[in-house]
């Protein structure tokens, strides 16, 4: 996931590399020219439901719904839910995927997936801490067996407690560019941070 979100960010070190190798564009898209963001034109649904809370019966459905349709797919499609009423989902094409946040995100859940069946990138942290979202979570192929794989970022406690972008962006690109083990970084990352990192393989 490559961010560009209403041209306040910007993809650091590594920009079409780290996370998506050879694919640049990702979930918050890298804009052409002089590197603002334009309005994407690509497909994006958004639904305002009235739901009574983020354990919903209906918000898990869908969340299931999305990976079951997703989990595969050659380009990245993105599900973001901020409880309790908005669900918006942006589907990419072969140059990726924009979002558009702002400060209304905060407390959200964004879902997409990783078509190289990778764990989460740099940028996925950056939008999460940018925008204060409660939770990062990418689903895919996992490239090492073949299985089908959730990894995750869970905030613990009301903020991230860290800045984008900062010291921690660097030196996590710089292990991850030389680690096959995208999620014992992440897991030592969660350590130090005291946020909550998962990958979980779906049955």
């Amino acid at each position: 996931m490559k961010l560009k979100v209403r041209a306040t960010l910007k993809g650091g070190p590594g920009s079409g590399h780290f996370g998506h190798a050879g694919r640049p564009g990702k979930v918050g898209g890298s804009a052409s020219g002089d590197g603002s963001a334009v309005e994407s034109d690509r497909f994006v649904y958004t639904q305002y439901l009235n739901f009574g809370g983020p354990g919903n019966k209906n918000i898990n459905n869908r969340t299931t719904m999305f990976i079951n349709d997703y989990i595969d797919a050659d380009i990245e499609h993105a599900m973001i839910h901020v409880p309790p009423r908005v669900f918006e989902y942006d589907v990419g094409d072969e140059d990726g995927i924009r979002l558009y946040l702002d400060d209304r995100y905060k407390d959200g859940i964004i879902v997409h997936n990783h078509p190289l069946g990778i764990s989460l990138s740099t940028e996925d942290i950056g939008a999460a801490v940018k925008y204060n979202l409660r939770f990062m979570v990418a689903v895919g192929i996992r490239l090492s067996d073949g299985k089908k794989v959730m990894w995750s970022m869970e905030r613990n406690g009301d903020d991230w407690g860290m800045e984008w972008p900062d010291g921690w962006y660097n030196t996590m690109n710089d292990l991850l560019s030389e680690s096959d083990n995208w999620s014992e970084l992440w897991n030592d990352f969660a350590d130090v941070t005291g946020h909550i990192y998962t990958e979980q393989v779906i049955e």
